[in-house]
């Protein structure tokens, strides 16, 4: 066989393993810091994408239930029968209206209790909203829910009450997140002398005994 020629010796591949040498130190450390900084970007971003929801999470906290209202007792608790079929008793959230029965305050028909109750059956049959307030507890101490009372277009019944001179802002324990709302208006009712606020009531909301409020 015909020896190869040196040109093509020369021009054959070479099957040896290339070497590559180290990086300089320079570039090494260069290379570490944007790693550094990458992961840092990245516990970052992190941080506040967890954030975020966690913000949204608190945002809608609150639950909405749906029903209509089967009965009134006074101007601060209804019957609601949900859209589950369930029937419910709900205390009005936040406010407080003159008594209309005898309770631990005294002797029932308190002045002004008839005219709050008026204007609570005047949604007797009406489709509501029920709105609960993370503040609060969702039931009392007597099985009732507690919640928010609004039509579905989203008017509030608890701060139209209040509007109206009818019922007083309530605060129990640690102010609910519209009490501070419903004691604005709640201060020009009483600066207009509206419902209760005016005579013959004249601001007592709980007449059977006299000085006894809630909120003002």
């Amino acid at each position: 066989m015909r020896a190869r020629s040196r040109v093509a010796q020369d021009a054959a591949p070479s099957h040896e393993p290339v070497r590559v040498g180290r990086a300089p130190a320079w570039c090494r450390d260069l290379m570490c810091d944007v790693s550094r900084v990458a992961a840092a970007a990245v516990f970052v971003l992190c941080g506040i994408a967890v954030a975020g929801c966690s913000a949204l999470t608190a945002v809608s906290a609150a639950e909405s239930t749906h029903g209509r209202i089967v009965s009134v007792a006074d101007g601060d608790t209804v019957t609601v029968r949900l859209d589950s079929e369930a029937t419910r008793r709900v205390r009005i959230l936040s406010i407080d209206s003159p008594e209309k029965y005898a309770t631990r305050y005294g002797t029932p028909d308190e002045c002004g209790s008839l005219a709050a109750s008026a204007f609570m059956e005047g949604f007797d049959g009406r489709r509501v909203v029920l709105v609960s307030d993370p503040s609060q507890d969702s039931v009392d101490t007597y099985g009732r829910l507690l919640r928010y009372v609004q039509l579905p277009g989203g008017e509030d019944l608890g701060a139209a009450e209040v509007a109206r001179g009818l019922a007083m802002p309530y605060l129990f324990d640690t102010p609910a997140r519209r009490y501070a709302h419903y004691r604005s208006l709640a201060e020009a009712a009483r600066a207009a002398g509206r419902g209760t606020w005016g005579p013959p009531c004249d601001g007592d909301f709980h007449s059977s005994v006299p000085g006894v409020q809630n909120g003002l």
